[in-house]
């Protein structure tokens, strides 16, 4: 059985493994929206319009606030 040490250091690592794969979500957006609205053909059809920014993709949980003893 895991004692909350192993838990907790699961918790902040998941965490960290949501942050970064937040940020290459985005970073993908991003780059695909730039390569649609440099793309005349594609800008004129609309097809850039419907690439999401990725502004709201943000991990919303905290996990290195947990520590073995609960939240601090």
């Amino acid at each position: 059985m895991k004692d909350v040490a192993d838990i907790v250091q699961n918790l902040r690592m998941l965490g960290q493994k949501l942050r970064v794969g937040l940020d290459e979500a985005r970073n993908n957006l991003t780059e695909a929206k730039t390569d649609c609205n440099n793309d005349p053909p594609s800008v004129s059809a609309g097809a850039c319009d419907k690439i999401p920014t990725g502004d709201n993709l943000q991990a919303e949980a905290d996990f290195t606030k947990v520590t073995n003893y609960g939240f601090i």
